[in-house]
């Protein structure tokens, strides 16, 4: 038996067992907290796992049960484990030396124990290759090392023929080494907002573009009032009578007839004024990305000043094609004949634009654009042309003006019907006074 109050906190433990309650009694050794009889490996070895620690297990062991480190593991592993007193201790030791037999560096593992092989960075895991083909020496392909630039791959090749075109080299790569996954789905998450967007912006202008049509159809409606409505005016609010009232009446119609000649301009100017406005969605973007992009730079540029910014970093699966110098212009779009021409140096863009018979009618000539056989897509009509350049002109959407003639002769006549009303109504006047 407890007295005081441990007695107490016994008969409060002591709870009433019930029906189908189930009772569990436990060791002091099953109570006691003991660590899984594990050890963990990751990194560079065969077969990352979770593996039984046995009695005496150490750090050889479990690398050979792992399959061994792999080619380019860094020298030092760290071995993780929870002191005693709750801190994490990490260990080190040098798994070359184990494997040279060096027992000082084979550690004694415990459970739970988590090992790290680190792998160096610089060391490939497999061998990148490239191809180079057209105006070299020597096309094929080849295995790039760690950081090897475009124009050592050149020298590699044996330089370029004579015939070589290096402006107009074409160098692709897998879209994967352009852009990275987290910029793919950021990607479609910009195209969501900026389609969403442009939605809502055509849905304004659509609405806006309803009002101003509804707007001058009311316009239309009320000039048809205006010009009778100042006729009305002169020729029957202000006729004159006898007395002071007359002159205060005179004076007030002549104020009054630059206002009434104004209101009748406007009628005239609602009636001429454009009747519709036409909205049409933005253009759909193409959003999908291909399985390669062309890299636009100057080859000539690498080669001449290597390690600069054209000079780029080789990657693997890079393709280069350098195709022979060209000797031709085209020219395509709103021109009489478009075809190409014989390069000749020294011509500018508006001859080859003469040679093929000049724009036509619906030429955009403010939006014409070069793409140069590099790439590289320059507007402009002053654009400096070289062998292979490729000359656009766009065609523009002709637009007539549609206009409501007949209103406007109705709208002229009324204007000058009300004005002839005004002199006489003015003469009138005069003519009492």
């Amino acid at each position: 038996m407890f007295s005081g109050s441990s007695d107490s906190a016994t008969r409060e433990a002591d709870i009433l067992l019930q029906d189908e309650d189930l009772l569990t009694v436990y060791t002091l050794r099953e109570a006691e907290y003991k660590p899984k009889n594990i050890a963990i490996i990751y990194g560079a070895v065969q077969r990352p796992d979770i593996y039984t620690r046995t009695d005496g297990m150490r750090l050889s062991d479990l690398l050979f049960v792992a399959g061994g480190i792999l080619p380019g593991a860094y020298q030092d592993a760290e071995i993780a484990r929870i002191g005693g007193d709750g801190e994490i201790l990490i260990l080190t030791a040098d798994v070359i030396a184990i494997t040279e037999g060096d027992e000082s560096q084979d550690l004694l593992l415990e459970d739970e124990d988590v090992v790290s092989i680190r792998r160096q960075g610089e060391f490939p895991d497999v061998l990148h290759t490239v191809t180079i083909e057209g105006e070299v020496k020597y096309p094929g392909s080849y295995v790039i090392k760690r950081d090897e630039r475009l124009s050592d791959l050149i020298r590699r090749a044996g330089g370029l023929t004579d015939v070589a075109s290096p402006e107009s080299a074409i160098i692709t790569r897998k879209v994967d080494h352009l852009i990275l996954d987290e910029q793919k789905r950021d990607m479609q998450l910009v195209r969501k907002v900026i389609e969403d967007l442009s939605q809502q912006e055509y849905q304004r202008e659509a609405a806006r573009a309803r009002l101003i049509e509804e707007r001058h159809r009311e316009l239309s409606e009320k000039s048809d009032l205006i010009p009778s409505a100042t006729l009305g005016t002169v020729a029957g609010a202000y006729v004159p009578v006898v007395g002071t009232m007359e002159e205060a009446t005179e004076a007030s119609a002549i104020a009054g007839i630059p206002e009434q000649a104004q209101a009748a301009v406007s009628g005239v100017e609602a009636v001429v004024a454009p009747q519709y406005t036409l909205v049409t969605p933005a253009r759909k973007i193409d959003w999908s990305l291909p399985s390669t992009k062309r890299l636009v730079l100057d080859l000539r540029q690498a080669i001449d000043h290597p390690k600069t910014a054209n000079d780029i970093i080789l990657r693997d699966g890079d393709a280069i094609m350098i195709p022979p110098m060209p000797d031709s212009i085209s020219i395509f779009g709103a021109v009489t004949k478009p075809t190409s021409y014989v390069y000749i140096k020294g011509k500018k863009l508006k001859d080859y634009v003469e040679m093929a018979g000049g724009y036509s009618t619906d030429a955009n000539r403010d939006a014409v654009y070069v793409i140069k056989s590099n790439g590289n897509i320059i507007e402009g009509e002053k654009t400096r042309l070289s062998p292979g350049d490729v000359i656009v002109v766009p065609a523009k959407v002709m637009v007539q003006k549609v206009t409501d003639r007949w209103g406007q002769v109705i709208g002229v006549i009324k204007f000058a019907v009300t004005t002839v009303a005004m002199v006489y109504t003015i003469k009138l006047i005069l003519g009492r006074v």
